[in-house]
């Protein structure tokens, strides 16, 4: 199994923080944002190789930090490799559903994909996802519980049947029917991978990965995880502070 950690984007809603920093490298309670995700990716034996994919404006930026990074870690972990996705700014991105395309073709990956957000911070044990998906065989998306409408609002929201498998998924949904969001973090069946350049070349949306995700559960069958443990997304100022009390 592979896994990808979404890092192109460029934190407009950070500023001015993200002006001259990545998000996933601002630090958090003594570390960079990303280094929270990796710390629950490299342990999972079945992962060989993590790849970053950022963009033009900040990699020479994760570069540095992976040289600092990676000599503090045992060398027979996982190895990280970057990449470019070529944009310069907010204006020019690609969106995290070309840029998981650009990867897969970059890499040739032809192998189970855990895909993952480099500004969100999880809390469970990654394992567990990777022991569902092994049961099950096929896409495995993860949910939280959730009452905080306006969070709801600008996620994924998902309903689920009695065998947790996925029977619909809407991004950003102005009403949400449950209680149930979709964050970044999901593993991708091999068999699926192809139908990411089909989902692009018929003009939907290349942003957000839950909208791949709503298209995904109408097209072939996905099921979930659902963790009860906390996790934190950093998206502004004022959720970057409140993180920042909850790690120190």
């Amino acid at each position: 199994m592979k896994s990808l950690i979404l890092a192109a984007g460029y934190g407009t809603r950070l500023y001015p923080l993200t002006k001259t920093t990545a998000k996933p490298l601002i630090p958090l309670a003594g570390k960079p944002i990303i280094e929270y995700t990796l710390e629950r990716i490299l342990p999972l034996p079945t992962i060989d190789t993590i790849y970053i994919v950022t963009n033009g404006k900040f990699f020479s930026d994760f570069v540095k930090w992976q040289k600092t990074f990676q000599s503090k870690r045992a060398e027979k972990e996982s190895p990280i490799l970057l990449l470019n996705d070529g944009t310069t700014s907010n204006m020019t991105r690609m969106g995290a559903i070309r840029d998981i395309a650009l990867a897969i073709k970059k890499f040739a990956i032809d192998d189970d994909l855990m895909v993952c957000s480099g500004d969100d911070i999880f809390t469970f044990d990654f394992q567990k996802l990777v022991d569902t998906f092994e049961k099950i065989g096929k896409t495995v998306i993860t949910l939280h519980r959730s009452n905080d409408m306006e969070l709801l609002r600008n996620s994924g929201n998902a309903q689920i049947d009695s065998e947790n498998r996925v029977i619909n998924l809407v991004e950003k949904p102005p009403h949400p029917r449950t209680n149930l969001l979709s964050p970044c973090l999901y593993i991708l069946s091999r068999s699926t991978l192809p139908m990411i350049d089909l989902y692009l070349k018929t003009d939907n949306n290349p942003d957000a990965p839950g909208y791949f995700l709503s298209w995904l559960v109408k097209e072939t069958e996905v099921f979930s995880y659902t963790f009860e443990e906390p996790f934190y997304t950093v998206g502004d100022m004022a959720s970057y502070k409140h993180a920042q009390i909850i790690f120190r």
